[in-house]
């Protein structure tokens, strides 16, 4: 569950590191870790917004030249929000 997440000694550039050689596809969005949301204690949030550091993650994946697909899902709600996270996702990723 979230809270072994939570407890995980391993970080996300770690785990990154560890399973991309079995990656084909990676499938991103982002969270906020909120304490007082009943069940997940995460709300979903623009990309640039949360708690993911996705610009380390884009350095791992261009360092180790993945070249597979990534795809977004940005769980908000309004066009202007969406339209945020994919201006950031192109920074991030440095898409043009």
């Amino acid at each position: 569950g979230s809270d072994r997440v939570l407890e995980s000694p391993v970080t996300l550039e770690e785990e990154l590191r560890e399973c991309l050689p079995y990656i084909g596809h990676i499938h991103i969005k982002n969270y906020s870790f909120n304490p007082e949301l009943k069940g997940k204690p995460f709300q979903h949030v623009d990309l640039g917004k949360g708690d993911i550091d996705f610009k380390s993650l884009a350095a791992i994946l261009r360092a180790e030249k993945y070249d597979g697909p990534i795809s977004i899902e940005p769980e908000v709600g309004t066009a202007e929000e969406i339209e945020e996270s994919l201006r950031y996702y192109r920074e991030v990723f440095e898409l043009d």
